[in-house]
């Protein structure tokens, strides 16, 4: 946004130059008067360039708080379901342990006794019930409670969200950066699943799949899933926002369409830690 911002106000700065060297050209360089209209068409002209650059600075600041504050309001509320879906996990996890603790008593006893097919059954029915506890996606309670939160949408649209995400506990970018990244590259990724899906089209066993890592001094995150033939990959606010969030942090974004596979990554450097 911040590279955008630049370009419009050299690009406005040029045209008002040149309109000034023009006046100056004819007025005494080449012998020229100028006349009042003239002039006076000059200082319009300017004073338009700089309404219409100063329109657009605004409206372009207005697009970006907008989706930030959006994004902001999607990570808390994903936040906050994350935190009660954690309770009561936490009661589920207890009462698992304990189912987990008396198979083990009864396998120790089905030992002592010699009977080896009572302990292979206790020892299976225990590996089951510990296979019931739930692991966070990743190791960042932000980033978890999004891919959570896009979990519940994805299965609503017949979709499976396979997360393969190493994050560390403090990213390396702020939360609202990584935030937003995840969260609409997932949105569309999702939005072209259920585009899909009202057309009759999704196919089986589709699956919406998520890829994040820090590595090499940068903060990696892939978004690829099925789409429709022909895709706006340029046209949705949320990827511009996208855009502009690795335009002002140096990064790099690519949204490519390969048949009927949608890949949508970001690249943000990571220069320093996390104050």
């Amino acid at each position: 946004m911040r590279t955008r911002r630049s370009a419009i106000i050299a690009t406005f700065c040029l045209l008002f130059v040149a309109q000034v060297s023009y006046l100056v050209y004819t007025a005494w360089v080449a012998g020229g008067e100028p006349g009042p209209i003239y002039i006076g068409l000059t200082i319009m002209s300017a004073i338009v360039d700089v309404a219409i650059c100063y329109g657009t600075i605004r409206r372009a600041e207005a697009f970006k708080r907008a989706y930030k504050d959006e994004a902001a309001a999607q990570i808390s509320l994903s936040l906050a379901e994350y935190g009660e879906r954690l309770a009561h996990t936490d009661q589920v996890t207890r009462r698992l342990a304990q189912n987990v603790d008396a198979e083990l008593r009864d396998s120790q006893e089905a030992l002592d006794r010699g009977d080896l097919t009572a302990l292979k059954a206790h020892l299976n029915k225990s590996v089951d019930i510990a296979s019931r506890a739930v692991a966070p996606k990743c190791a960042n309670v932000m980033v978890s409670a999004l891919l959570e939160s896009k979990e519940s949408e994805c299965q609503a649209a017949g979709v499976e969200l396979q997360a393969h995400v190493a994050l560390p506990v403090e990213l390396p970018v702020s939360d609202d950066v990584a935030g937003a990244v995840f969260l609409y590259l997932m949105d569309k990724a999702l939005k072209e699943c259920r585009a899909l899906a009202d057309a009759r089209a999704l196919p089986a066993g589709a699956a919406i799949v998520v890829r994040s890592k820090v590595s090499a001094g940068q903060f990696f995150v892939q978004v690829t899933g099925p789409c429709q033939s022909q895709v706006d990959l340029r046209g949705e606010n949320g990827l511009r926002y996208v855009d502009a969030i690795a335009a002002e942090h140096g990064g790099m974004t690519s949204y490519e369409q390969e048949g009927e596979t949608l890949d949508l990554s970001v690249m943000l450097p990571v220069v320093a830690q996390r104050s």
